[in-house]
């Protein structure tokens, strides 16, 4: 798992930079909310994406702060992404894009660190049971 999950952040930033190549992406003959949803949705998965591959890599760092750097590496590569736009023809670069991109990464990140924290603290709550409780190794020790 430790060489999956990055290698798919890798493959999802190529489709996303793939699409950001073509003079005519698909779906752009549709409404503006069209386009505003594609790019939270690609961003989502990305910022998804790299949640998981930081903590698979990294496990003993804290999840807040592989949280915020994924969305710091979202945030950067949704600016890069409207850059490399500005030189491809028939495209322009947008920078309510980069805020869709940004809505779309935080709203994922922010979704799989509560599944994430929930679990983390289930799993807790069952060592802990484990455990006697505080008041029980009193009364035991006398």
């Amino acid at each position: 798992m430790r060489l999956v999950s990055p290698l798919l952040v890798l493959a999802w930033a190529g489709v996303i930079f793939f699409l950001s190549s073509l003079s005519n992406p698909p779906g752009t003959t549709g409404d503006e909310w069209q386009s505003n949803a594609a790019h939270i949705t690609e961003y989502a998965v990305l910022g998804a994406l790299l949640l998981w591959a930081l903590r698979a890599t990294r496990p003993a760092s804290p999840l807040v702060a592989l949280a915020i750097a994924s969305w710091l590496v979202c945030v950067a590569y949704g600016i890069s992404d409207e850059y490399h736009q500005s030189f491809v023809v028939n495209r322009d670069s947008d920078p309510m894009d980069v805020v869709f991109d940004t809505v779309g990464s935080a709203v994922a990140i922010v979704v799989l660190f509560t599944i994430v924290t929930n679990q983390d603290g289930k799993a807790s709550q069952k060592c802990s049971a484990v455990r006697w409780p505080r008041k029980a190794r009193r009364k035991a020790r006398h």
